[in-house]
């Protein structure tokens, strides 16, 4: 009696609820009667809810995207801190809450009762997701929540209808039915059978009773007129006792005996569906009449759902999950359920059949309700019921060798990655939590894919602070950063994270590496050499306080570095006797003929940053005793009454100092800067320094100064004269890689480089000869067979470099001579299947690129037992790059691309034009008008390079705007296969550019159409993958003998290529109407390595639409 008066007071509570409702409505219609602006709801939009100081910039970030990151927040910060782990679900699925949206609040609702299972142990997800226990908790779960939601729409409708659904009697689900047919069937319909109760047809009555999930209800009904149903209330009274809603093979038998011979063509539907659902038969009847929306059809189809094949049922009887699933995602597909306009009901189809994963990613595709695609996946994820694929290159959704044929596989590493693209760059640590739940995940090379995610994020931050939260020891994280970091060349950055990193080796290893090139440099305020030496200076007193130290070697070169640069500090300010005494200090050049061979020993021990700057040091050095050579003349000429001993005594003890630095540069096993011999000796001879024996008196200049030039040719006649057998060389001229030049002419900054104290100059690279007015000519060509490398023959000889002595790394690969255009060149040329032979580093890959690097390299000119003339080295690379995104503007004009421009990137080029007839001969170079049912003659090739690659038109559809993912969308071609009858591919014979795949030009033509609703333009998107000659067999696409909805096969990289408009001419509207050129836009060719093998795919991350006539 008490739960009677409960169920009654809940009843008027939602009675009153519903009239409220009604009237709200007529008070906002009254209010709003005299505009629609009268009442502003707006709301004032959230600040960020994670970070504490907001990233630079405007944040990315929607109010929706905020409410769910808010939530994620607040979960990683129960896990971080140790508490005991939140329901993701439920954090989740208060946002739908605070939005006011009844389709989020039922989708979440809906997700928390599907996920609301026991996972029944097994060694993987897979194993569990498809145990039949598993599989009928989540039949059970969905049978559940139609049921509520059925029952909660029935209780709705009657309170919303109170006067017609005459509520009354004692409360419970069989009065409610009663009232709810009040409304729905309110008068007799033909052909019930069996009688009424209460007015009321007898099966209505129980079939809406099992439909609100309450079989106590119906069997109540069936007991009280069992004498008109004969074997039912028997059969009835089994499968309500039967745990799993399953008659016993006997009871089945003869019920669906029974059916078949007297019920099958009843006029009763609502018969002819419980007899259906409880004897699991006639699964091919989807009893319109009885089931007429999405959710009471799906209810009934999983009610006649089996698990265990006990050989009795025939194949018409028998529906398993597999076939169901297959049914709803294959056969129908979304089109079948409008899934553009009613999205969230074809993922409640999907979701409630347990094809979680297709769901998420049907969801994801639809750009406003993406983040609710993202967060059901990460409570799947977090519950482990999400099976994700194996690879990170995989698809969103696929596929994978030897899973059940209806299990689909989503890729949640690139979900999340293309969730937080968006905004990783203005709100870096709200991507940050979302990475995190990527701890436990790795990559094909075995990498953390939290660690490699955070690695670009915490580098464009600059915050390594942001990851503290996520781990008691950072250290690892932060050593990944800093790696990534060290590879893309961001040193300073790298240093820093280093030393977070508390990795001392690797800060004093870098540091090295960047004051090495510039504590020769003149000090200025905010210039490099300046940053570097205050970022030095500050590591160095730090790790000094803390008694911390690298490495020997690498912690000896970084103070010597610091040396150095105080060196050339006080050198650059003119106190050279204070750059004299760090010198000294140093000992790292000999200031005595005693001493020499001891430095040059010592030489031995310095490490490459020290050995680059030893000719600076050496001439600056030299400057510095001839500064103190002029100084000690005019002291000896100004005091005449200073002990003329002591002056002899300085001076030549300046003279010994002088020649022992000449010495030593000599006999240091080293290859210096071409000319800082030459530069040495000019100091002495030509400044009067007192390092030569034959001396000019004090302020003496020569009268004639000889150029470098001069000065290098001198020395090489002099080192030939010393030669055994007399003889001299083919060219008498001693040249430099960089090539010397005179400091005279050195005027144009592109061409010609002057040193930091401009006493020396050297030419710029790819230039050369004594004014640097000579142009190399250094090209490189990366071609479909080919890498190749030249430069014109007379910088060779310039440099004194043969032909016989250039060769590749594997010397077997010499340079050959060849003359362009009268002009004469050394080359070097590589095929493909050199490539590795010659010497060739293995390619390197990253997301984006591969490269390919060679080095063309010039024997050493041995004289005896010297090398004066220069080693040539060039180095190059062909980069590859995997996806370009590219556009094209209106209109299209047929165009060709330069093949080779300079060392950088390649894009292979692809381009789609359509033709005027089926001729492929004239293709339309202004836009033309197509009449609908005309043929439209399209050609998909690759361009460049050509005949090279095979392609394969995966996918072409049709939009009525420019986004790809659009409500309105029509596909033409998928999975390589035709989806339209009026396609056809241009059938000529094999090898020829015609067929799908088989060459790198496909041909095919359709029908002109449009859509039915306005407005009538079309646009064009197609998808298209490169595959590598040798793959013709995956590259062909197996219509015949595969499902056209079956996944093209995985690759790492996707991209989307769409043009338009397309616009129809209209019979029954005579109008100018423009059909336009239609485009695959391509980017232009960059010099790279075309030979590469790779497979380019540029596709649409997109649906596999299945278009179908028959509708629920």
């Amino acid at each position: 009696m008490f739960q009677t008066f409960l169920l009654a007071e809940e009843y008027h509570r939602e009675s009153m609820l519903v009239q409220w409702e009604q009237v709200k409505q007529r008070v906002l219609h009254t209010l709003l009667g005299a505009g629609e602006d009268a009442l502003d709801f707006s709301q004032d939009v959230e600040p960020s809810f994670v970070s504490e100081v907001t990233a630079p910039g405007r944040s990315a970030l929607d109010s929706v995207e905020v409410a769910y990151g808010r939530q994620i927040y607040i979960f990683n910060e129960k896990i971080v801190n140790g508490h005991i782990q939140p329901n993701l679900g439920d954090l989740c699925a208060s946002v739908a809450d605070s939005l006011d949206d009844k389709n989020v609040s039922d989708m979440w609702l809906m997700v928390k009762q599907m996920t609301d299972v026991l996972l029944v142990p097994a060694k993987d997800t897979l194993k569990s997701r498809t145990s039949v226990e598993m599989q009928m908790a989540f039949v059970r779960q969905a049978l559940s929540f139609l049921e509520n939601s059925y029952k909660n729409y029935t209780m709705v409708t009657v309170f919303g209808n109170l006067h017609q659904a005459q509520l009354g009697g004692v409360p419970g689900t069989y009065q409610l039915v009663r009232s709810f047919l009040n409304i729905k069937l309110p008068g007799p319909l033909p052909g019930m059978q069996d009688g009424e109760i209460e007015g009321h047809p007898v099966w209505a009555v129980i079939y809406y009773c099992l439909r609100c999930g309450d079989l106590n209800a119906a069997m109540q009904v069936v007991n009280r007129v069992q004498h008109q149903l004969g074997d039912f209330k028997t059969w009835f009274q089994e499968y309500m006792n039967s745990p799993d809603r399953r008659l016993s093979p006997t009871s089945e038998n003869k019920l669906r005996l029974h059916y078949r011979r007297v019920l099958r063509n009843s006029a009763d539907p609502y018969k002819r569906a419980v007899y259906c659902l409880i004897g699991k038969c006639d699964i091919s009847d989807n009893h319109g009449e009885v089931a007429d929306k999405t959710e009471d059809y799906l209810w009934l189809k999983l009610n006649q759902v089996c698990f265990d094949d006990d050989g009795s049922s025939s194949p018409q009887d028998r529906l398993t999950l597999p076939q169901l699933q297959k049914q709803l995602l294959e056969d129908y597909g979304e089109s079948h359920f409008s899934a553009s306009q009613q999205p969230f009901l074809y993922f409640q189809v999907l979701f409630l059949t347990a094809q979680f994963e297709a769901a998420v990613a049907f969801l994801f595709r639809v750009e406003r309700l993406r983040s609710h695609a993202v967060h059901v996946a990460l409570v799947l994820y977090e519950l482990r019921l999400l099976l994700k694929s194996s690879g990170q290159s995989a698809q969103l959704l696929s596929q994978e060798p030897g899973d059940p044929p209806m299990v689909r596989r989503l890729n949640f590493i690139r979900l999340l990655m293309l969730y937080t693209r968006k905004f990783e760059s203005t709100d870096p640590r709200e991507a940050l939590q979302y990475f995190y739940f990527l701890r436990n995940e790795k990559d094909s090379q075995g990498e953390n894919m939290f660690m490699r995610c955070v690695s670009e994020l915490v580098i464009e931050s600059r915050e390594p602070g942001v990851i503290d939260k996520f781990a008691g020891d950072t250290r690892a994280i932060i050593s990944k950063v800093a790696l990534e970091a060290e590879n893309k060349g961001l040193f300073e950055e790298a240093v820093k994270l280093y030393e977070l990193a508390k990795n001392p080796d690797k800060v004093l290893e870098l540091m090295n590496r960047l004051l090495s090139p510039v504590i020769a440099q003149v000090s200025a305020p905010q210039s490099n050499k300046e940053r570097l030496k205050n970022t030095a200076v500050a590591i160095a007193e730090r790790y000094r306080s803390q008694g911390v130290a690298g490495e020997k070697s690498v912690d000896s070169t970084f103070y010597l570095l610091l040396d150095l640069t105080t060196f050339f500090d006080e050198y650059h300010a003119g106190h050279v006797d204070r750059a004299y005494d760090v010198m000294e200090r140093l000992k790292l050049l000999p200031l005595s003929q005693d001493s020499v061979e001891e430095r040059v020993a010592a030489f031995r021990n310095f490490s490459d940053e020290v050995r680059h700057n030893l000719s600076e040091v050496l001439l600056a050095t030299m400057n510095i005793l001839f500064t103190q050579h002029k100084r000690l003349k005019g002291a000896q000429a100004g005091t005449p009454g200073r002990p003329q001993r002591t002056i002899e005594d300085r001076d030549m003890q300046l003279r010994s100092q002088a020649r022992a630095l000449i010495t030593f540069a000599g006999m240091i096993p080293y290859n210096m800067a071409g000319d800082t011999n030459a530069r040495l000796k000019m100091v002495g001879c030509y400044r009067g320094a007192p390092g030569v024996d034959n001396q000019r008196s004090a302020g003496d200049e020569p009268k004639k100064r000889r150029s470098h030039r001069e000065e290098n040719r001198s020395e090489r006649e002099s080192g030939s004269r010393q030669q055994d057998d007399g003889r001299r060389s083919e060219e008498s001229r001693v040249h430099h890689p960089a090539g010397a030049c005179s400091v005279r002419h050195c005027s144009e900054p592109d061409r010609c480089v002057l040193s930091a104290d401009r006493s020396s100059c050297r030419c710029a690279s790819g230039y050369y000869d004594d004014h640097c007015d000579k142009n190399a000519h250094i090209e490189i060509t990366c071609d479909r067979d080919y890498m190749a490398i030249r430069a014109v023959e007379d910088f060779f000889k310039y440099n004194n470099v043969p032909l016989e002595s250039l060769h590749l790394p594997n010397r077997s690969c010499r340079a050959q001579r060849t003359v362009i255009n009268n002009v004469p060149y050394y080359m070097s040329h590589v095929s493909k299947d050199q490539y590795l032979t010659c010497g060739g580093k293995p390619p390197e890959k990253n997301f984006t690129h591969i490269s390919y690097s060679l080095s063309l390299l010039s024997d050493p000119q041995v004289t005896g037992n010297i090398i004066r003339s220069p080693v040539i080295k060039m180095d190059y690379t062909c980069v590859y790059p995997y996806i370009r995104r590219v556009s094209l503007p209106f209109p299209v004009v047929p165009f060709s691309s330069d093949a080779v421009i300079r060392v950088d990137e390649q894009d292979a080029t692809v381009q789609m034009m359509l033709y005027t007839d089926g001729s492929y001969t004239k293709a339309y170079t202004s836009a033309p008008t197509i009449e609908l049912r005309a043929k439209v003659y399209v050609e998909v090739t690759v361009t460049e390079p050509a005949d090279f690659f095979l392609l394969r038109v995966n996918e072409c559809w049709a939009t009525q705007s420019p986004q790809a993912n659009t409500t309105e969308e029509y596909f033409l071609l998928l999975n390589g296969c035709v989806n339209d009858q009026t396609v056809s591919f241009l059938n000529v014979s094999a090898g020829h550019s015609g067929r799908n795949g088989e060459s790198s030009t496909v041909r095919y033509s359709f029908d002109m159409f449009r859509f039915a609703a306005e407005p009538h333009e079309l646009y064009l998107h197609c998808t298209v993958q490169l595959c590598e000659p040798d793959d013709l067999k995956s590259c062909t696409p197996k219509c015949n003998s595969i499902s056209k909805r079956e996944a093209v096969r995985a690759h790492p990289v996707q991209g989307l290529l769409s043009y338009g408009p397309i616009r129809i001419e209209m019979p029954d509207r005579p109008q100018s109407s423009i059909l336009m050129a239609v485009v695959l836009p391509v980017a232009v060719i960059w010099a790279v390595g075309f030979f590469l093998i790779i497979l380019i795919t540029v596709a649409k991350a997109g649906s596999r639409r299945l278009a179908q006539t028959r509708k629920c």
